[in-house]
């Protein structure tokens, strides 16, 4: 990594910085390897934004318009995104571990190799996903629509599927306890 580039993922944004974001907004906005923990970005625009490998922990991005945007590698543990707006949104690569999700995920929502430990996705509609490859320990997926979806050696072990819908779904590779895949 270069070196100014290291220098701005340890600058932790200003209540200003945030305030600033919150009104440009939109494709113009890169904040790849920015430390924006704790930030509030509740409702604001980043469609299109470059968020990549930045560090959103605990971050609230509630109703927030992450449509387009580029979310490789983010950090988004604890993070809030309940009714964010994430379709066509590329969060392949990220952590999103303990984060909540709400009713933002949706059938666009790139998933690839993410990690989604202890996430809650009660009762999401995720039929037709796949969901193949991704780190699900722990997670809530109860009363979730998983009907044809794809959990091909997906990580399940300690995730709640209580009132789960099952049908036609495809567990090839998938572990589901103690480590031993199905």
């Amino acid at each position: 990594m270069e070196p100014d580039v290291m220098e701005q993922f340890h600058h932790p944004f200003t209540s200003a910085d945030i305030e600033q974001l919150r009104n440009k907004g939109g494709a113009s906005v890169n904040l790849s390897y920015h430390n924006l923990q704790h930030a509030d970005l509740s409702h604001a625009d980043l469609r299109g934004a470059n968020l990549s490998y930045a560090d959103l922990q605990d971050a609230n991005l509630r109703g927030a318009d992450l449509s387009g945007a580029n979310l490789r590698g983010v950090k988004l543990m604890g993070g809030h995104l309940q009714e964010a707006n994430l379709t066509d949104a590329d969060l392949d690569g990220a952590d999103l571990t303990s984060a909540h999700l709400g009713q933002s995920v949706e059938t666009r929502t790139k998933l690839t190799h993410t990690r989604l430990c202890y996430t809650q996705l009660r009762g999401l509609d995720l039929r037709g996903f796949d969901l193949s490859g991704l780190d699900l320990r722990n997670a809530d997926l109860r009363d979730t629509d998983l009907r044809d979806t794809k959990l091909i050696e997906t990580n399940l072990q300690g995730t709640d599927l209580s009132h789960a819908l099952l049908r036609g779904l495809e567990l090839a590779g998938a572990i589901l306890h103690h480590g031993f895949p199905h």
